[in-house]
């Protein structure tokens, strides 16, 4: 016989779980082999690649253990260590990243990270 109808869970005893997950279609790293580490200049040149697309695109010092927006030259200097050594993530995420990741990985084979 197929029960009709659930019993019914005291207010008290129910519990509403929320999840928010990002998944980033696209992601590239950058190791920091310059004997300077993550340079001014290096900074400048991959914010001004980041600000060619519309996508989100967040960079991640994986040994800082930090991340920003890397549209912005300020955030980027605020989070990033970038000593010699260091892998650096770079997340996009939007409608031409995978366009983004194409021009972050032609720039990383043109300039001394």
């Amino acid at each position: 016989m197929l029960a009709t109808s659930c019993p019914r869970i005291p207010d008290t005893h129910r519990t509403l779980h929320t999840f928010n997950c990002t998944i980033a279609a696209k992601i590239t790293e950058i190791k920091i082999t310059n004997p300077n580490g993550f340079t001014p200049r290096l900074a400048a040149e991959l914010v001004e690649e980041a600000n060619n697309y519309e996508c989100r695109i967040t960079l991640t010092d994986t040994k800082a253990n930090t991340s920003c927006d890397l549209k912005s030259i300020m955030n980027v200097f605020g989070c990033i260590v970038g000593g010699v050594g260091t892998t650096l993530h770079i997340e996009f995420d939007g409608s031409d990243e995978a366009k983004a990741l194409a021009g972050f990985e032609t720039l990383s084979k043109e300039l001394d990270f």
